[in-house]
């Protein structure tokens, strides 16, 4: 799923989320169990099920935060 210029994807590896850009290469490290959109923003959850929030650009936003957030 498109995230900004990136696309969403679940590492084969590992069974883990994150994201790539056009050229393959990892923007947001697939270490995630899960993703969900949230308005422009995006939220990848982490194992201890917080969540880490990134924008459009693969900047992140906030680290370790509840999904209600």
């Amino acid at each position: 799923m498109e995230f900004g210029n990136f696309v969403v994807v679940k590492k084969k590896s590992n069974g883990l989320y994150g994201a790539i850009d056009d050229k393959g290469i990892e923007v947001i490290k697939c270490v995630y169990i899960m993703s969900e959109p949230l308005e422009n923003n995006r939220l990848f959850q982490r194992s201890d099920f917080f969540y880490d929030k990134y924008d459009s650009s693969g900047k992140l936003l906030a680290e370790k935060i509840s999904g209600l957030e």
